[in-house]
């Protein structure tokens, strides 16, 4: 019994993986609470690399979840580190058959106005089933004014060809981060387009430092934050 319920658990991995081992942007970036070029420096460059350009200073940021089991087993974890224009960040999943790590490096060069940049990503893992491709990411981000941000990530297999192009909207009626609306698609290679994912949300600060996020998806379902 015990071996049939391991079987389950990875085939039922390997499914939230999605097509192929490399996951969607959806997938890839869980903890995200918005659009990344909507709000601030975003995941440290693991999301749209181009974000580091905004970045003043050294920071961290380290997130766990208990989809793998209880909050204090941290099976799932994610660290986040950057510098100006230079991100590292280590992703890490235990799973009864074993662990699955993936690390990331990005850099960016540009202005607060327009930024470029670049990311890739390998994973190392003992269980073979799972052993997923590298990716290099390459991101751009537009703020024109304090209205508007517009993003653009697109992501490729170690052997070149694009896998996935990812978009992203964010308003600012009030021309600051106290109210901004945002939205984003992603267009993956092997989904067809009318299927393609989405999502469409708000971002309420009413103190410095306090946000509010409610952001809906194409499956229906909602998060917040």
């Amino acid at each position: 019994m015990a071996k049939y319920k391991r079987l389950f658990l990875i085939i039922l991995i390997v499914s939230s993986f999605g097509y192929g081992m490399i996951p969607t942007f959806y997938q890839h970036n869980k903890f995200l609470l918005t659009s990344p070029g909507t709000m601030g420096v975003g995941l440290y460059g693991y999301d749209n690399p181009a974000l580091l350009t905004y970045l003043h200073q050294f920071d961290l940021a380290f997130i766990w979840s208990d989809l793998m089991g209880n909050w204090n087993d941290f099976n799932e974890w994610s660290f986040f580190t950057a510098i100006p224009n230079l991100g590292f960040s280590i992703n890490h999943q235990q799973i009864p058959t074993g662990s699955i790590n993936s690390y990331n490096f990005s850099l960016a060069i540009g202005s607060k106005r327009q930024s470029l940049g670049v990311g890739y990503e390998w994973t190392k893992t003992d269980t073979v089933i799972l052993d997923k491709s590298n990716i290099w990411k390459l991101g751009l981000l537009t703020r024109p004014s304090k209205h508007l941000s517009i993003g653009l990530v697109s992501s490729f297999t170690g052997s070149g060809k694009v896998r996935e192009v990812y978009f992203d909207i964010g308003f600012r009626p009030m021309g600051n981060e106290k109210i901004t609306f945002f939205t984003d698609w992603a267009i993956h290679n092997k989904i067809n387009l009318k299927d393609s994912p989405w999502s469409t949300g708000l971002v309420i600060e009413p103190l410095p430092g306090i946000r509010i996020t409610t952001r809906y998806f194409h499956n229906r379902s909602i998060t917040t934050g």
